[in-house]
C-alpha cells in the first residue's frame, strides 16, 4: 500500500496530483461546453457546482455521459479534450477502488443486510451514498483484501478509512467494475450500485441489443441479459453495467421512439406540424446515426409514410413546412405564437379621462431605448414604478399563454418572460407550449419557471387514448398484463402521477423535482429594461386581523407590500370606489390568521381543505372514520347544497367525474397516501398539532354555514363508499360529466338543475 502521505484524510482520500489533473479536466470540459452548448449552459447554470459533479463522475469512473457531451458539440473541436479524458482514465482509472460510505440522511433507510433489503423489493443505488476513498489496486484484488489491508495500515498508523458495515467497495480492474456490500460477515455483489435504473426496455432497430430508458432520463442501449428486474417485488429493474456494455444515446426521451419504432404513417413533415416530433429531434436523430449508433448493426430502417428517414431531404423542405404550418390568422405557430404585444397605459392619465392619448403598444421581448420611448410618448418619466402604469390588452397568438398575462405586471416582468421562451430551443418550446395546454400555468411567474423546469416534464406521444397510454405505461415498467384493462390503467396512472392527454400525447410531470427560480418579484439584471425608481413614501390604511385599522406611511413598490402582508401580494377591487385591497397571496395556504371576509369574483370564500379538514373533525366526534372517495363524495353534497341554499359554491374548486365518483382534484392529492383507508384524525390524543388544526378549520365558516355541512354530514356518514357511488352514479350531473370524458367538471348549472 501507498504512504499516508500520499492520500488526503477520509473525507476525500485521492491522491493530490491525480485530484489537481482532475479539478483541471473538470473545469475545461464545463468552459468548453458553456461556450458552445446552450442546452448545457441553461440546463447546468451553477458553474462551480457543475464542474465539482464532472469530477466526482471523473473520480468514479463514471465518464460515459461525459464522453457523450463533448462529441454532441458539433462543429467544434473537442478531440483535445476527449484524448485528455481518455489518457486521464488510462493513468488513473484503469485498475482502481473506491469506498463508498452511506450518507447520515439515509442511515435508517438501509438496512445491515443487502439480502432484506432485495426482499423488501429495494435496491441500493449511488444517490445514497458519498465516496470518501479511492487509490490504485496494488497487491489486493478483493473486497475483502482491501478491507483487510486498509486495517493493517491503520494499525499501523496511518490515516486511512476502514470500511464500516454497509459501505460499498467499487473495483476497476481492466475495464470491468463491479460493486460489492459489506455486511456482517461477507461482501456481497451489488451490481444495482453501478447499474443504470430502467423504467422501460424495448426490442429495437439494432442487432443483439435492447433499447433502455433510464430512470435518469436518458436514452441507453445495451444488452437484454443484463437488464435486472425482481418481478415478484416490482422493484425498479436496472441494467447491470459491471461490463461497461451500455451504450449512452441521448437525454432526450424521443430517440427511444427512434431506436424501438418501425415507422410511422404520416410523413416527416406531418409529424412535425402535429407536435409529434420537431427540426431538432430529426437534426439529433441523424447526427447519431452518424455517431454513435454508426458502430451497430441496423436489422430495420424506420420509415415514415412509407419512406425511409431522411433528414437532409426535410430539411431542404422546411421552407415549405412552415408555410404548412401557418394558421388562419397567417401568423407561424410555435415560436412566432410566443411573441406578444401589450397596449400600456398612464394609470394617471387614464383616470383624469385623457384615454386616448394614455397608453401605446409595447412589444416584446424589448430593450431599455424602446422602454425609455414607450413611457415618454404616454407621459411617464424614465424610471416610472408600476404602479404607475397598467397593460389594457394583450396582442398574442397564442390563447394560452395570453391567459397567463395579467392587467397589472411590470414591464421588466413581461421582458423575462419574453426572453425566457425565446432562449428555448425546439424540443423545450413543445414541453412549454404542451404545458400551458395542460392549464400549468396560472401566472406568469409559473410560465417563468416552467422555462426553467424542462426536466420535470415528459412528453409520450402517439397516444390516442387513455388505453393506448395505459398498454405504454404497461410496457415500460414491465407489468403484467394478463386481464389487464388498459384504459382503466391509463386513466389511473395519469391521475395519480400528474398526466395530461392533449392532441395525441400524454404530458407527464413530476420527473424531477421542481425548481421554483423565480419568485414573482427578484428579476435578473439581463432581463431588466427600465431605470430604478428612487425609494417614495405612500400612505396606505393596515387592517390587521381582527384589529383596529390604522394608518401607515410606507416605501412605493412591490417589495414594501409584500413586507407589509409577509409574502407575495394579491390586489383586489371589490368596491365601486377606486379602492384596491392588497393581502397575501399564499395567506391561506400557509395558514395565516384569517381577516376580514371577502368573497372573490364568483362569490367564493371557503377553501377547499378548510371544509375537508372540518368534515373530517365532525365525523369522528360523531364516531365515524371517513376515506379520501367518502370524503370526496360528502364535499359534492355540500356543494351541491351550497348551490341550492346559497345560490353560490362552497369552494372554487371544480368537481370532476371519475369513473370511482366525483373528485376534487386538490383533497385527492392533500390525502391520496391514505389509500383505501380512513384519513387519521386524532382527538384528545394530541391537541395541539392535530384538533387544534381542526379547531382553525371550523373557525373559518359561518356558524349558518357549519349548520347546513353537519346536516348533510349526518345524513351521509352511515352509508359507506360503494352505497354512495350506486347513489351518484344514478345522478345526471355525474352522468353526463362522465359521458364527455373522464376528468371533465360537473358543471354547477346540472347540479342546480337536478338538486333544486
Amino acid at each position: 500500500m501507498a504512504d499516508e502521505k500520499d492520500f488526503r484524510e477520509p473525507d476525500g482520500a485521492t491522491q493530490d496530483y491525480e485530484l489537481d489533473e482532475v479539478f483541471e479536466l473538470a473545469f475545461e470540459i464545463d468552459a468548453f461546453l458553456r461556450a458552445h452548448n446552450l442546452k448545457y449552459r441553461t440546463k447546468f447554470p451553477m458553474e462551480q457546482r457543475q464542474r465539482e459533479i464532472l469530477a466526482d463522475k471523473m473520480l468514479e469512473s463514471d465518464t460515459f455521459y461525459i464522453k457523450h457531451l463533448i462529441s454532441s458539440v458539433l462543429g467544434h473541436e473537442g478531440d483535445a479534450l476527449m484524448n485528455r479524458l481518455n489518457a486521464y482514465e488510462t493513468e488513473f482509472r484503469k485498475n482502481q477502488y473506491s469506498v463508498y460510505h452511506l450518507k447520515s440522511d439515509y442511515d435508517k433507510k438501509c438496512g445491515y443486510s443487502l439480502k432484506s433489503e432485495r426482499e423488501k423489493g429495494n435496491y441500493i443505488n449511488k444517490d445514497m451514498y458519498e465516496i470518501v476513498r479511492s487509490e490504485p489496486l496494488e497487491q489486493y484484488k478483493t473486497p475483502m483484501e482491501i478491507d483487510v489491508g486498509l486495517m493493517i495500515n491503520k494499525a499501523a498508523g496511518a490515516a486511512v478509512y476502514q470500511p464500516d458495515l454497509r459501505d460499498i467497495i467499487v473495483i476497476n480492474y481492466d475495464g470491468q467494475q463491479k460493486a460489492y456490500f459489506k455486511g456482517l460477515k461477507e461482501y456481497t455483489e451489488a451490481p444495482e450500485f453501478t447499474g443504470v435504473h430502467i423504467t422501460s426496455a424495448a426490442l429495437n432497430n439494432y442487432k443483439g441489443l435492447t433499447a433502455f430508458l433510464g430512470k435518469d432520463g436518458n436514452v441507453y442501449l445495451g444488452k437484454s441479459e443484463r437488464n435486472l428486474y425482481n418481478s415478484e417485488k416490482k422493484s425498479l429493474p436496472f441494467y447491470n453495467n459491471s461490463d461497461n456494455s451500455l451504450t449512452f444515446i441521448s437525454d432526450n426521451k424521443k430517440m427511444f421512439s427512434f431506436l424501438c419504432g418501425s415507422g410511422w404513417v404520416l410523413s416527416q413533415s406531418e409529424m412535425i406540424e402535429n407536435g409529434a416530433f420537431t427540426k431538432s429531434d430529426y437534426q439529433e436523430f441523424a447526427e447519431l446515426q452518424k455517431g454513435v449508433l454508426s458502430k451497430f448493426e441496423p436489422i430495420r430502417e424506420i420509415t415514415f409514410n412509407g419512406e425511409p428517414f431522411n433528414y437532409p431531404d426535410y430539411n431542404r423542405n422546411i421552407e415549405q413546412t412552415a408555410e404548412k404550418q401557418k394558421n388562419e390568422k397567417g401568423v407561424l405557430k410555435n415560436m412566432n405564437d410566443y411573441k406578444f404585444a401589450a397596449f400600456i397605459v398612464n394609470r394617471s392619465e387614464y383616470d383624469n379621462g385623457n384615454r386616448e392619448t394614455s397608453g401605446t403598444e409595447l412589444s416584446f421581448p424589448t430593450d431599455a431605448e424602446t422602454v425609455k420611448r414607450t413611457f415618454a410618448e404616454i407621459g411617464l418619466p424614465e424610471n416610472a414604478s408600476p404602479d404607475t402604469y397598467f397593460f389594457d390588452d394583450y396582442a398574442c397568438g397564442n390563447d394560452d399563454l395570453k391567459k397567463c398575462l395579467t392587467m397589472y405586471e411590470s414591464v421588466d416582468a413581461l421582458n423575462y418572460f419574453a426572453m425566457r421562451i425565446s432562449e428555448l430551443e425546439d424540443t423545450e418550446m413543445t414541453v412549454f407550449q404542451t404545458a400551458l395546454k395542460a392549464g400549468e400555468c396560472k401566472n406568469i411567474t409559473d410560465a417563468i419557471n416552467i422555462t426553467y423546469n424542462m426536466e420535470y416534464y415528459n412528453i409520450v406521444d402517439n397516444i390516442s387514448n387513455w388505453a393506448d397510454y395505459g398498454k405504454y405505461i404497461a410496457h415500460r415498467d414491465m407489468l403484467d398484463e394478463r386481464n389487464m384493462n388498459y384504459e382503466e390503467y391509463g386513466k389511473h396512472h395519469a391521475y395519480d402521477h400528474g398526466g395530461y392527454l392533449l392532441d395525441g400525447i400524454v404530458l407527464e410531470t413530476g420527473w424531477t423535482e421542481f425548481d421554483k427560480v423565480y419568485d414573482g418579484k427578484n428579476i435578473p439584471d439581463e432581463y431588466r429594461v427600465t431605470v430604478p425608481t428612487e425609494p417614495q413614501k405612500m400612505t396606505v390604511l393596515i387592517v390587521p386581523p381582527m384589529q383596529e385599522p390604522y394608518i401607515k406611511e410606507i416605501s412605493t413598490g412591490l417589495e414594501a407590500l409584500q413586507k407589509e402582508v409577509g409574502g407575495r401580494i394579491e390586489v383586489v377591487y371589490p368596491f365601486a370606489e377606486p379602492v384596491g385591497l392588497i393581502c397575501n397571496d399564499e395567506g391561506k395556504n400557509e395558514r395565516m390568521e384569517l381577516n376580514r371576509a371577502l368573497y372573490d369574483a364568483e362569490d367564493n370564500m371557503y377553501d377547499i381543505l378548510d371544509i375537508s379538514r372540518y368534515v373530517l373533525y365532525y365525523a369522528k366526534k360523531c364516531g365515524h372514520g371517513l376515506s379520501v372517495l367518502q370524503l370526496m363524495k360528502i364535499l359534492y353534497f355540500v356543494q351541491a347544497q351550497f348551490l341550492i341554499s346559497r345560490k353560490k359554491r362552497a369552494f372554487s374548486d371544480e368537481i370532476v367525474a371519475m369513473d370511482w365518483g366525483p373528485v376534487e382534484r386538490k383533497v385527492w392529492s392533500h390525502y391520496k397516501s391514505c389509500g383505501n383507508g380512513y384519513i387519521p384524525v386524532l382527538l384528545g390524543i394530541n391537541f395541539v398539532k392535530e384538533e387544534k388544526e381542526y379547531i382553525k378549520a371550523a373557525e373559518k365558516i359561518y356558524i349558518e354555514d357549519i349548520k347546513l355541512i353537519n346536516g348533510i354530514v349526518d345524513l351521509l356518514l352511515g352509508y359507506d363508499n360503494t352505497y354512495l357511488m350506486s347513489i351518484i352514479r344514478k345522478q345526471p350531473p355525474f352522468i353526463k360529466g362522465l359521458k364527455n370524458f373522464p376528468g371533465y367538471e360537473i358543471s354547477d348549472k346540472d347540479m342546480m338543475d337536478f338538486f333544486k
